[in-house]
Order: structure tokens, then sequence, then C-alpha cells
């Protein structure tokens, strides 16, 4: 069954955000599917491919904060090998925002990965903090919890941690590990450029979607361009994923770029549906 590709503007705000949400549940089709193009970011900061910097740049801080001190007792020195490499790529591959991307961009977010190593109880994340890192599970077991409660289990080459990179949000969940645990992560800002420099690719192809959309039609010429080369995200979804939940906020706005997705009311039943545009 063919994904569906949506579109994001995600930094407006989430008030303003909300789509015409007629059920419970926000899904994707199984219909429909062609290229989407991809996101843009604003701010670029250097990566050090030092393997002691991650440990020494969250150290510095000395809080819980965006740069996530707790995690400097987690970083082991150890340099992302074959065996490591293969885990770690296939769970960019599969997540939503970089299965997009290409090899080059792909290798940014690789250049960058320092490995942390979490005992059992170890917190990786909490729910409602500022987070800095995009995580890779490589080995062990994670919980996730939501407002307490366990909602799924992470394991090797699952991801996390991209929507408070790109949404400028908190974190939306606890991940806590099961067991002793293997993970890789790497700075916001380098994960923020490969995407970036992707969507510069595209922005040609960015611009043209953006002017199949009435709400855009407002907007001054130039005002539609910047929101084209900073503000564009390409996310994807297999049939069937849920996109948006009514109890959930929205983190941005939601267009259709290919596919179809449709509302859910409390019964399971569908309702209205979106289709590209």
């Amino acid at each position: 069954r063919a994904p569906g590709r949506f579109e994001r503007p995600f930094p407006l705000s989430a008030r303003s955000a909300s789509p015409p949400m007629a059920g419970d549940l926000a899904d994707v089709s199984d219909s429909g599917s062609d290229e989407g193009e991809e996101v843009d970011f604003k701010s670029e900061r250097r990566i050090s491919d030092k393997p002691a910097e991650l440990s020494r740049r969250i150290a510095r801080t000395g809080t819980r904060s965006d740069d996530e001190a707790h995690l400097a007792a987690y970083v082991k020195q150890r340099a992302l090998a074959d065996g490591s490499r293969s885990v770690v790529l296939g769970g960019l591959k599969k997540n939503r925002f970089c299965c997009v991307l290409d090899s080059a961009d792909l290798q940014g977010i690789l250049d960058g990965m320092q490995y942390l190593e979490l005992g059992p109880g170890n917190e990786l994340m909490r729910q409602g903090e500022r987070g800095n890192h995009f995580f890779i599970v490589e080995s062990g077991s994670l919980d996730m919890l939501v407002n307490g409660a366990v909602v799924d289990q992470m394991g090797p080459g699952d991801s996390t941690g991209g929507i408070a990179l790109l949404y400028r949000t908190t974190r939306t969940a606890t991940i806590i590990a099961k067991e002793k645990s293997g993970v890789w992560a790497v700075k916001g800002c380098a994960f923020q450029k490969a995407l970036r420099d992707h969507a510069k690719r595209n922005f040609a192809a960015n611009m043209e979607f953006l002017d199949r959309i009435n709400l855009f039609d407002g907007l001054a010429p130039q005002r539609k361009q910047l929101l084209g080369k900073l503000a564009l995200l390409t996310e994807v979804y297999e049939a069937g994923k849920v996109v948006l939940r009514r109890d959930l906020p929205p983190s941005a706005v939601y267009a259709v770029k290919s596919g179809r997705l449709f509302f859910r009311a409390k019964d399971g039943s569908k309702l209205s549906s979106l289709q590209p545009g």
C-alpha cells in the first residue's frame, strides 16, 4: 500500500494550525502516491566530529533544558562501525522525516552521531521538556510513555526526537530504558541541516505545491517564497497510520501532497476525507 505525503509549514502556531477535524483521528488511506518534497529550516551551527564533543557541550549547560545535559552521563567513546552503521542507516531510512533524503544528506547526519549507553531505568528524554537531539536505537529496549502510561516500545532501528527539533515544541513523550540499551544521538542542528539542504534542491517543486493551496493565496510572492525555503516539510506515512489525534494539539498545518487522508469518528467510522492540495 502506497504511503501518503503531507506538507507541513511548521512554524505557524498550534492555535492557528488546527485542521478541519471532524472526528477523533486523521488517518492515511491506502490510495495514491507520488514524489514529495522537503523542508527548510533556519539556523545552522557547526557540528564537531570529535567523539567527546557531545559530552563536553552538554556538560557545559548544567541543566535539563535545550541541551539535555543529563545525556552527558550516558556518552561512550565509540566509532560508528559497520554493524552499528547498518542499524542507524536503516533507522534513518524508515524515519518519516528522513526517508526521502539522499545519501549525501544522510551522511551529514551520520557524521554527527555520538553513542549513548543507558542502563535499566535511565531516562533518554522527558515529556514536556525541550530537546536538542535526534536518536536512533542500536540495541536494547526502551519504553515510550505519554502522560505516565506506556504507549509503545522502542528497539533496534527505531528513532525518536524529530518532532521537537522540527516544530519547536517540547518532547511529546518520555523514553526510559527497560534494559541496557545503546542509542546513537545527533545534535539537532545537524539533523535540521540535512533536511534544509534537501529542501534547497527542491525549491521549485515546493513553490509549485504551495501555489496549489488556497490557504496561501493571500500571501505576497516574497512571503510565499520564504515559506517554501524555510518552512515546508514532507512527512511520509504508510497506509493506516494516524497523522493527527483530536486529543493531542497539532504542531503544524497539514496539506496533502499525495495519497488521501480521512477523518474517523470515535466509533471507527470514516467521515470526510482530504485529497491532494
